[in-house]
């Protein structure tokens, strides 16, 4: 379903952008029609996100997101492209014509409840499993719409192919290709689901859009759980997991008057909980947490807490979804089942008091649950892969006191010293900001400084190369041994003024080399390395030189040149916070009232924490040119 470009770019150029961001974010003016913000994607305590009203267009330097007004609502509120046009449209008082596709989007839906009733019909043959099994009782299971397919699922597909064309019953989600089967052969087609207990998945607007189905009778081989396809040989379906959660269409106005969400990872976690009167749990369907998922609950939920198994994957699922949850603006909590038990078994137990005992139980911070979940011994060598786990979670909380905080309780908790977990936290930091600096095309850091060194290689005249020498050395920190060798004979032939002249001989190439490679700056490179490997500085062309020389390089000098002194002016503030921090650390215990300030000391702590924050906007302003450069501006 979609609609023509001219219709898109009327509504586009009918709004104004900041109406629709300033509704999510704080914005402050820069110039006549720009604006800043802290980012409302993900959290920060100084504004990146830059907002320009002429181009239509927003882009923030943190996270790297980017888009129109339209993707900016797609983002923020988990919908798709027609719905956000739709949005902008009504907002703006346009009518839009009819959307192309939108005949056969209702075919497909069409389809599916053909194939829900279809599914119903078949219940009785699974309410054994159901009632006695599953604890479910008769009222709950008419109200979700649980059925059953049947372990034949050719009476099913005869059924949609008498009312439907093939194209429309397979873009419902429901079948399957076989091997190397013609998709425009009825008989090429397998339905997906075979005995199973059928599960409909509505989207928040009530829109039936897949199901989930749970195997029955346990085989050899066939997953526990399957999910409806979200794309075909015949196109893409209704049903997008990663921005869909179970519950969420039942549950929605208890979670908005509460203004409380439990996040589960079952399926009949979910209706068990809801069972019971917790109406206020959902889950995400066939994928871990999404940021679309999180972002999504965050339009009707203040508050957060995952409830997730308490086996070694439960556990990580909920690590997982406390880091995606923060990143959506909640600060969520983790919820501790006793005894082992999943929600399912818990609620199972406590039947009709589950809310009030679901509501008594701790819930712990990402840190808390970490350190709680994760006891080691602080003399343990291995302890540091448990540090570093932890670690990794500090950076998600904005505020500096309350981390800092997270800092002692892990430091107590592990057993180490705070000097230890303090040097591991900072490591961590440095390297999330070298991995999140440069984030286009999914490169590296590491990349980029090996495309700058290409670049320097094939870039001519050497003069326009050699501005960058003197900012850029051969001991910068992303150069890998290969690269710095290779950096440092070009700097040392420019510094002699001598250019290497040999030939590019044919057997100094493997065969058929030379056939792949593209125009004189790729076979001026050949010819630099070659000599470098003739004098020795190189014993062997690095393979990653190889296979760059194969392709187009994706970054120009410039912009790898910038990222990398980016990166430098970054590293130089990250060791200035670090030893800010150790100061902080030597001054100052646990026990002060860092936000209270009630003693001297107190105030003391909290004078430096507003220098670490001014450090850090100062260096934030720094960086904003650079960076632009680095996102190719």
């Amino acid at each position: 379903m979609g609609y023509s470009s001219s219709a898109i770019e009327q509504v586009k150029d009918a709004a104004n952008i900041a109406d629709y961001i300033s509704k999510f974010a704080k914005l402050t003016p820069r110039g006549q029609h720009n604006f800043v913000a802290c980012c409302p994607f993900h959290r920060e305590d100084t504004p990146s996100f830059h907002v320009s009203v002429d181009k239509g267009f927003y882009h923030c330097f943190g996270c790297d997101k980017s888009g129109d007004v339209f993707r900016f609502l797609m983002d923020i509120e988990s919908i798709q492209f027609p719905e956000a046009i739709q949005r902008v449209a009504q907002q703006e008082g346009i009518q839009l014509p009819a959307p192309e596709g939108e005949e056969e989007n209702l075919r497909t839906r069409a389809v599916l409840q053909l194939a829900d009733t279809y599914f119903r019909r078949h219940k009785d043959q699974v309410m054994e499993y159901l009632t006695k099994r599953r604890g479910l009782e008769e009222r709950v299971i008419d109200l979700w719409g649980l059925g059953y397919a049947p372990d034949d699922g050719r009476e099913l597909r005869q059924i949609l192919l008498e009312e439907f064309a093939l194209n429309d019953v397979v873009r419902s989600g429901l079948f399957g290709l076989k091997r190397e089967g013609d998709p425009n052969n009825l008989n090429a087609w397998y339905s997906l689901f075979r005995d199973r207990v059928m599960i409909p998945i509505l989207d928040h607007h009530l829109q039936l859009v897949g199901f989930g189905g749970r195997i029955v009778h346990d085989k050899e081989g066939a997953p526990k759980y399957l999910n409806t396809f979200g794309d075909t040989a015949l196109g893409r379906t209704p049903y997008r997991k990663d921005r869909l959660l179970l519950g969420l269409s039942m549950g929605l106005e208890e979670i908005k008057n509460s203004g409380v969400a439990y996040i589960t990872e079952g399926y009949f976690d979910v209706i068990s909980a809801h069972q019971y009167g917790v109406g206020n749990v959902v889950a995400p369907c066939g994928t871990a947490l999404t940021s679309d998922q999180a972002r999504l609950l965050k339009r009707f939920a203040k508050s957060a807490f995952v409830v997730m198994d308490a086996d070694d994957a439960g556990k990580n699922a909920a690590i997982k979804a406390a880091r995606v949850l923060y990143g959506a603006g909640f600060s969520p909590k983790i919820v501790l089942i006793p005894e082992g038990k999943d929600l399912d078994d818990f609620v199972q137990h406590h039947k009709y008091g589950s809310f009030t005992k679901l509501r008594d139980l701790r819930a712990y911070d990402v840190v808390e649950y970490c350190c709680e979940v994760m006891p080691v011994d602080g003399d343990d060598p291995d302890n540091f892969q448990t540090l570093d786990l932890i670690a990794g979670c500090f950076d998600l909380e904005p505020n500096l006191a309350r981390r800092l905080r997270w800092i002692e309780h892990t430091a107590q908790r592990l057993g180490v010293n705070p000097n230890i977990v303090n040097e591991r936290y900072a490591e961590i930091l440095r390297k999330d900001r070298r991995d999140t600096l440069v984030k286009t095309n999914g490169f590296s850091l590491e990349e980029v400084a090996f495309f700058y060194v290409i670049n320097v290689l094939t870039t001519k005249p050497l003069e326009y190369t050699a501005q960058y020498f003197e900012e850029i050395s051969p001991a910068h920190p992303l150069f890998t041994p290969e690269l710095s060798a290779i950096y440092s004979a070009v700097i040392a032939d420019h510094n002699g003024d001598r250019r290497l002249q040999q030939e590019l001989p044919l057997n100094h190439s493997p065969e058929g080399q030379l056939d792949f490679l593209n125009g004189e700056k790729k076979e001026r490179a050949w010819k630099i390395i070659l000599g470098y490997c003739d004098r020795g500085i190189l014993p062997t062309i690095p393979s990653r030189v190889m296979a760059a020389l194969l392709r187009p390089i994706p970054y120009t000098l410039d912009r790898c040149a910038g990222i990398l002194k980016a990166y430098d002016l970054r590293e130089q503030f990250t060791r200035g916070c670090d030893e800010l921090h150790l100061t902080w650390r030597a001054a100052t215990r646990s026990e002060f009232e860092i936000e209270k300030g009630r003693d001297d000391k107190g105030e003391n702590t909290l004078a430096l924490i507003k220098t670490y924050e001014q450090m850090h906007r100062l260096a934030e302003q720094q960086l904003e040119r650079l960076e632009k450069l680095g996102h190719g501006e």
